[in-house]
């Protein structure tokens, strides 16, 4: 091309002018305005796939009508036949071989399953019945009835004669082992032993049980029990008494209150006190339903300090707090709260101090 363009003052365009098959024409234009061409031919390519589908009747006659969509094969048209056609970019084509892809299926026949039964093995018609008994007889074929003829079933001897009684069964050996897991449900694995193991409270004890029979047969048998956590620091407080570092809680006679919302020690020095004729004095206030001072009680004589009081209230469900004594301008006064009007039968008892 370079050589061409000598003598013409240069290149000014090249312009495809043509196409026939595979060879395309090229027009130069030179800087003179002078022409030539050139051809070029190109290599052979593919240019369209296309496959065809036909159903026939035959599986060896090629058919004549030929569809580019599948077609559905029917009883008549069972046969689904195809082929390919290869277009190539010179204008020739190529058509694979035409060949059968597709086969329409037939319906099966309808197939039945017929059973009879006989005490025997049967040797006549006679011999057959539909209750069950030691003998089986199995038909399968295309009858719609059940065949009559006892040779059309294949016969199978399903139940044998009575075998002789066995021995009783007795058990030989029992064999009783232990041994610690920390599963309750995983049967662990390990070595199994005659005595009871010291268990991890939280770990589990198994039990395992192996009973040898007289004909050489086993049962292994499991059973599984928890050992119980340590309760320590279970209990937070008992009575606003707190646990010591074991987790035990020692009440006194002071810790315990009784029905008349007096401990224990102050009510057995109560009744210490009556018995020895301790008694000061003893009378019923009546209590108005307010809250602060229940009521007062004058005695300048002693004061809260040296009195033992001993309340017993009438509806005890309309106190509502502890009751206590205090000494308040030289009176004895009983303090609390209640939420209705109430007695309460008071007695005071001087302490020995």
């Amino acid at each position: 091309m370079v050589a061409l363009a000598d003598g013409h003052g240069g290149i000014q365009a090249i312009e495809k002018t043509g196409t026939s098959g595979l060879v395309d024409t090229y027009t130069i234009t030179y800087a003179d305005t002078t022409t030539s061409t050139i051809t070029v031919t190109n290599g052979k390519a593919i240019s369209s796939i296309t496959q065809y589908w036909a159903v026939s009747v035959s599986n060896s006659t090629v058919p004549s009508q030929w569809y580019t969509t599948r077609q559905t094969m029917t009883v008549t048209n069972k046969y689904l036949w195809s082929y390919t056609h290869y277009a190539y970019n010179d204008g020739t084509s190529y058509d694979t071989p035409y060949s059968v892809i597709g086969v329409y299926g037939d319906t099966g026949a309808q197939t039945y399953v017929w059973i009879k039964y006989a005490g025997i093995r049967p040797t006549s018609d006679a011999d057959m019945g539909d209750t069950p008994d030691n003998w089986i007889g199995i038909y399968v074929g295309l009858s719609a009835t059940a065949p009559t003829s006892y040779t059309a079933y294949t016969w199978y001897q399903y139940k044998g004669a009575k075998g002789d009684t066995g021995d009783a069964s007795e058990i030989t050996t029992q064999s009783v082992t232990y041994l610690e897991s920390a599963s309750g449900t995983v049967v662990p694995s390990g070595s199994w032993t005659q005595t009871v193991p010291t268990v991890t409270p939280g770990n589990f004890l198994w039990t395992r049980t192996i009973l040898t029979f007289n004909d050489n047969t086993t049962v292994t048998a499991y059973s599984v029990s928890r050992y119980g956590i340590d309760g320590t620091g279970s209990v937070s407080t008992v009575n606003d008494v707190s646990p010591d570092a074991n987790g035990n809680i020692a009440l006194t006679a002071t810790d315990v209150p009784t029905s008349n919302n007096t401990s224990v020690e102050d009510r057995i020095e109560t009744i210490e006190a009556v018995q020895a004729n301790k008694v000061l004095y003893l009378t019923n206030i009546a209590v108005s339903a307010i809250t602060g001072d229940i009521t007062s009680y004058n005695n300048n004589a002693i004061t809260a300090s040296h009195v033992l009081a001993e309340c017993v209230f009438t509806n005890p469900s309309a106190i509502t707090t502890d009751v206590t004594w205090t000494t308040s301008s030289g009176n004895l006064r009983l303090n609390g709260t209640c939420t209705t009007a109430t007695t309460v039968n008071v007695v005071l008892i001087k302490r020995d101090n």
